[in-house]
């Protein structure tokens, strides 16, 4: 290869690398503004954490990077709350007259005890923790997730805060 050549490649790859930095500062400016937009939105998060690894086995198929953003996996002001348990009923279904019946104020707050006790430890409503917990979900799905993997590791427990500092941890997925 003459030295044309080989010049021509070290500069397009210098370029590469300083593209990547210009898009990596973008990604970092768009990821810290819109962590404020949400805190803004939801006064009462504190804090909310999530997983992010690559697979160790995808069934043949390649294992890549991915953060998890489902709703049950995200952690909100440090308290679990798995939205396929929290379920806060307002009502029974009367086999006889074929329609709900709802549940006064007492009934409520008697039927969903541990629920409620569970919502309020995190210092929620079951009506701020279903808007949270979708916001995160959208949070969490248009973050790059190469600059998630460089920013806070792979196989990472990934906590962030309101003061939008973080906090990142191993995380063990078998």
């Amino acid at each position: 290869m003459n030295q044309s050549i080989q010049d021509k490649k070290y500069a397009a790859n210098l370029r590469k690398q300083e593209l990547q930095k210009e898009l990596d500062a973008i990604n970092q400016e768009i990821f810290a503004d819109m962590s404020k937009e949400l805190f803004a939105k939801f006064p009462s998060l504190d804090s909310f954490t999530w997983t992010q690894y690559t697979p160790y086995f995808n069934d043949g198929d390649e294992c890549i990077f991915g953060v998890d953003e489902e709703p049950r996996d995200v952690v909100i002001n440090g308290i679990e709350l798995d939205p396929d348990n929290i379920w806060i009923r307002t009502s029974d279904w009367d086999s006889a007259t074929k329609q709900y019946i709802p549940y006064s104020p007492e009934k409520i707050q008697e039927v969903n005890k541990n629920d409620l006790q569970l919502l309020a430890s995190a210092k929620v409503t079951h009506e701020e923790y279903v808007a949270i917990i979708g916001a995160i979900s959208e949070f969490l799905s248009e973050q790059d997730e190469d600059l998630m993997k460089e920013t806070f590791g792979d196989h990472a427990i990934v906590t962030l805060f309101k003061d939008g500092t973080s906090d990142s941890d191993g995380y063990d997925h078998d």
